[in-house]
């Protein structure tokens, strides 16, 4: 570009089920590959704010693009990608990033992450109300708040930000990558397998090796470029098997496991209707003659097989705080009805989920009022339920308040998810959505009520504010 050496890495992590996702991960490098050959070798200056301009371009580009496949057919609807790009220019640089792929920086002393991502977790630690212990853990980790597929323009990020480039330091390396690789690996790992690798093939092999041996079961790809020579100390470090090698007995093991599950449960029915059948078959012989076990274990029959009444209670009572399934889906049915009901009689269009209520049950609140207000989870009151409730102004769905937590006492305040936030709640309609997890597995998730916020009553005609 401009006669100058020019390298552009780019690494797109595409979201919405397999298939979805490798559409819009390819569409989004596939722009980037356009704009390469047909945008920047044409650019006749290269300022950091032309360069940071027809970048966004490209990024709004191929927003659209992903965009106009998702509404095209209903089978990629939700599809998204995520993109970071490092675009180094003779001894500058410029990084950009939309979703949580990354890029970092070794200067030869030590690695450190240039941008930041943006999931839902990352804002909270950020804001200093969650851990980087506890977002490793939070089962939202991998929840984005911003990608590509959106509607409308998409915000990019840009390091360094403001009109200025950054200095490539030589030696010296960046490294970007999905975070298949982040969430597995930390930056020492990514320290010393490029200072203990004899190359940077090496060393992004070793990595993705490293981070499969580590448990990683997402899709991973690394690209480095090195700048100078770094220093390096061979054979520091064990080198993995090949990443493919790892990859095949991951997916050969996960294969394996769920065949053999399958098969394990096959078996492990057959034998608990053999086990039902031969307990019914003993107790009947015991209530209805005097067999006794005395050939075998020299006991008697009556007290040892016969469920006493309080285990009957107990059961009944344990019935009651965990319903079974065909339980809750005859409640659902009631409530249901009962909604109807409702929606027919306040001619309301809002429909509320039959688990979640709103103390006090109305739909339109005094600002002043908000330390009053509550959300009750009705369903199985269980500690290790985690929660994720988010409330959008309905006009401004940008303007977004959440919170995480593991419900107490079944119920959520408002006023926790402002003070956490610091910030106050403008007037209007907001929607509220709520996302209920229990260890790691979502039991439900999306919109729940919506709610008006006023600061108070309205003038009379004629009256003075």
């Amino acid at each position: 570009m401009m006669g100058k050496r020019t390298i552009v890495l780019s690494v797109a992590d595409g979201m919405g089920g397999q298939a979805s996702g490798e559409i819009a991960a390819q569409t989004a490098i596939d722009t980037v590959k356009e704009y390469c050959e047909n945008v920047f070798p044409k650019l006749k200056s290269i300022t950091p704010s032309v360069l940071k301009q027809n970048i966004n371009q490209l990024y709004q580009g191929a927003n659209r693009k992903i965009r106009e496949i998702s509404d095209k057919d209903e089978r990629n609807q939700g599809l998204g990608t995520t993109l970071v790009i490092a675009l180094v220019i003779g001894d500058k640089y410029i990084v950009s990033n939309v979703g949580d792929s990354r890029c970092y920086y070794n200067n030869q002393e030590e690695v450190w992450q240039i941008t930041e991502d943006h999931s839902e977790v990352a804002e909270e630690v950020r804001r200093g109300t969650m851990t980087e212990e506890a977002a490793k853990k939070s089962p939202f980790r991998s929840a984005l708040y911003r990608s590509l597929g959106e509607e409308g323009e998409v915000e990019v990020d840009f390091f360094p930000k403001g009109d200025k480039f950054s200095i490539i330091d030589q030696p010296c390396a960046l490294l970007i990558c999905s975070d298949g690789l982040s969430n597995s690996v930390n930056e020492g790992d990514i320290y010393e397998n490029i200072v203990g690798t004899s190359d940077i093939k090496k060393a992004c092999n070793n990595l993705v090796s490293l981070a499969y041996s580590k448990g990683s079961d997402d899709n991973i790809t690394v690209a480095m470029a090195e700048f100078g020579t770094i220093k390096r100390a061979k054979n520091k470090i064990k080198l993995l098997p090949p990443p493919e090698i790892l990859a095949r007995k991951y997916a050969k093991s996960k294969k394996l496991d769920t065949g053999l599950t399958a098969k394990l449960k096959i078996i492990a029915a057959g034998l608990t209707i053999i086990l039902i059948s031969s307990v019914g078959f003993l107790l009947y012989k015991i209530k209805t003659s005097d067999f006794t076990f005395h050939n075998l274990f020299q006991i008697k029959k009556a007290d040892k097989y016969v469920i006493s009444q309080d285990e009957k209670n107990k059961k009944l009572e344990e019935e009651k705080e965990f319903p079974s399934e065909q339980k809750i889906e005859e409640a659902l049915q009631e409530e249901e009805i009962a909604k109807a009901e409702r929606t027919e009689q306040k001619g309301a269009s809002v429909e509320y989920d039959p688990l979640f209520k709103i103390i006090p049950d109305k739909d339109s609140f005094l600002i002043s009022e908000l330390s009053n207000v509550c959300f009750r989870w009705t369903g199985y009151k269980d500690e290790k339920i985690s929660y994720r409730i988010e409330i959008a102004l309905d006009k401004s769905p940008e303007i977004r308040k959440f919170v995480y937590g593991n419900i107490k006492n079944n119920e959520i305040k408002l006023s926790d998810i402002i003070e956490a936030h610091q910030a106050n709640l403008l007037e209007g309609k907001y929607i509220i959505e709520l996302f209920i997890h229990k260890d790691g597995k979502k039991l439900f998730g999306g919109k729940v009520r919506e709610i008006m916020m006023v600061n108070g009553l309205k003038n009379k005609p004629g009256e003075k504010k």
